[in-house]
């Protein structure tokens, strides 16, 4: 296996509620929240716990915009 076919296969490994909370730093209310309004990938069903694409999970995390730093002139 390439390293590119193991960087996909992660990309579309599942995460739980508490890898998403981890890796979004977002409470589950908020995370439910966001899936309501359509700002947050929604979960999927998985042996009856809910689940969210690694991929997903990290484009949403790569939409955020960057913080501006003090004193920066945009």
């Amino acid at each position: 296996m390439t390293a590119a076919e193991i960087s996909s296969a992660l990309d579309d490994c599942l995460l739980s509620r508490k890898q998403v909370m981890a890796a979004t730093t977002l409470s589950y209310p908020m995370i439910w929240r966001k899936m309501q309004e359509g700002k947050f990938p929604r979960g999927r069903e998985v042996g009856g716990r809910t689940c969210w694409l690694a991929s997903e999970v990290q484009a949403w995390i790569k939409s955020r915009p960057v913080k501006r730093l003090k004193g920066e002139v945009v």
